[in-house]
């Protein structure tokens, strides 16, 4: 869901309530979220003619 916005401050917003409705039910993926955001928002700073040309050979852990 995160990856469908087209601005970083929207997603940032989002990914905020995120960690307001689940920091007590599922509080590692609150902390990873929260510890990663940025690094997995970043294709959000290019064009958006590019967004679907970048890819990344890194895994999620």
């Amino acid at each position: 869901m995160i990856m469908h916005f087209k601005n970083m401050q929207i997603t940032i917003d989002y990914a905020n309530s995120m960690t307001v409705a689940y920091e007590i039910s599922h509080p590692k993926l609150v902390k990873f979220l929260t510890d990663n955001l940025m690094d997995v928002i970043t294709f959000l700073s290019f064009p958006k003619s590019h967004h679907r040309k970048i890819h990344s050979s890194n895994v999620l852990v």
